[in-house]
C-alpha cells in the first residue's frame, strides 16, 4: 500500500472531509489548550493557598508554644513564695518541707500538665536547697546539662550558635 495515494484525497468528498476535520481540530486544539493552561493556574494557586494555611497554622502553633513557655517561666519566676523559699537560707525542715508540698511540686506538676512538651525542669541554685530534689542542682552542675540544639534544628535561642 502507497502512502502517497492516502495522502493525496482522490474525491472532492475526501477533500471536503479533511478540510473539515482540519477546521474542527484547530479550535478544539485550541480549546485543550486553553483549559490545560486554566487547570495549572487553578492548580497552582490551590497549591499556593494550601501552603499559606499550612504556614499560618505552624506560625500559629509556634506562637501558642512560645506563649505557652513564657507563661510557664512566669509563674515560676514571678512566684514570690518560690523567690522567698529559695533564697532564704535560714528555713525551717518544717517550713522547707511546706514549700515543697504546697508550692513547688504542685507548680511543676501544674507546668508538666499544660505544657506536655516540657519533659523536665531543672533549677540551678547556690543556695542550700541544691540537691535536695532530684531537679534542684548546684550552679556547677549546669556544665552537665548543655542547651539542646537538635531539637531545635541546631538553631540556638537568642542567636548564641
Amino acid at each position: 500500500m502507497n502512502l502517497n495515494k492516502l495522502r493525496q484525497p482522490k474525491t472532492f468528498k475526501d477533500k471536503l472531509f479533511r478540510s473539515f476535520l482540519l477546521a474542527l481540530a484547530v479550535p478544539v486544539m485550541l480549546l485543550s489548550l486553553f483549559v490545560f493552561i486554566q487547570t495549572r493556574m487553578i492548580t497552582q494557586q490551590t497549591q499556593e493557598e494550601a501552603l499559606n494555611d499550612l504556614l499560618l497554622q505552624t506560625e500559629r502553633n509556634l506562637t501558642t508554644h512560645i506563649d505557652d513557655f513564657r507563661h510557664s517561666l512566669s509563674l515560676l519566676t514571678e512566684n514570690t513564695a518560690f523567690q522567698s523559699a529559695l533564697y532564704t537560707d535560714n528555713i525551717s525542715m518544717f517550713d522547707r518541707y511546706v514549700f515543697f508540698r504546697d508550692t513547688f511540686d504542685p507548680s511543676l506538676t501544674y507546668i508538666r500538665i499544660t505544657n506536655p512538651i516540657i519533659d523536665r525542669i531543672l533549677f540551678f541554685t547556690d543556695s542550700s536547697y541544691a540537691n535536695q530534689r532530684l531537679n534542684i542542682l548546684t550552679l556547677d552542675d549546669m556544665a552537665k546539662f548543655p542547651l539542646p540544639t537538635e531539637n531545635l534544628g541546631g538553631i540556638m535561642p537568642n542567636g548564641l550558635n
